[in-house]
């Protein structure tokens, strides 16, 4: 268990849906390292509620690829092995390409601007230091390119496969020498901002599926080393 308090939801009429958004918050946001067995009695302590809508919490964060039940064992934060990181980075690749592909003509300036502000930040937050920063930028940066997806289907469907790895990366930078990774990963970021800014979409398609191919090989090796391979 974190040191720090779990973070609450915002409140909903439905308990069961209050814990589960704020269990799968507290896993997003790096509170449970992954593969780390949940003390359910404490988490239910700190929530304040009962173990009845905690089970259910958990049944549904377990659906979503989020946590592993193992019987006479416990609950425990997923980790994601080499072969799953390959296989949802693979997935990625491909539906992020297409919306990268899509949205080339459809962002605005505005948008545009805010992409490389992001850039510039990330960069900043690199240079001082602060890698786990990396982790929001890298979302927002990808969010916003979703976004102004047509294809709803799409966009949650990548959404899902991006929050099953998220635990993993933000634990990853944490571990020493990532800086490197972290620069590699803002160069990708810039040769996909670049080809936006010049409307050519079957090369933001290329550049995003090269990014996300790169990730998965980043976050398989820091992986293997965790297991021990």
């Amino acid at each position: 268990m974190a040191k720090t308090p779990l973070p609450h939801a915002a409140q909903s009429r439905v308990l069961v849906d209050w814990v589960t958004e704020s269990l799968r918050t507290a896993i997003l946001a790096g509170h449970f390292e992954p593969a780390e067995r949940l003390d359910l009695d404490l988490v239910a302590s700190e929530y304040q509620v009962s173990r009845t809508p905690l089970r259910e919490a958990v049944r549904r964060l377990e659906t979503e690829g989020f946590i592993v039940s193992r019987p006479h064992h416990g609950v425990f934060v997923a980790f994601l092995t080499p072969d799953d990181i390959a296989e949802i980075y693979n997935v990625r690749a491909l539906l992020e390409a297409e919306i990268a592909r899509q949205v080339t003509v459809l962002l605005s300036p505005r948008a545009l601007a805010g992409l490389e502000q992001l850039l510039l930040e990330d960069e900043a937050s690199c240079a001082a230091g602060n890698s786990l920063a990396h982790v929001e930028a890298d979302l927002a940066f990808h969010r916003t390119i979703a976004s102004f997806c047509p294809n709803r289907l799409l966009k949650e469907t990548v959404e899902s496969l991006n929050n099953r790895a998220i635990a993993v990366r933000r634990y990853s930078l944490v571990r020493p020498g990532r800086h490197r990774e972290i620069t590699e990963s803002i160069q990708e970021h810039r040769d996909i901002l670049c080809a936006l800014l010049e409307r050519a979409p079957d090369r933001a398609a290329g550049s995003m599926a090269c990014h996300l191919q790169r990730s998965s090989e980043r976050l398989q090796v820091l992986v293997t080393a965790q297991l021990g391979g």
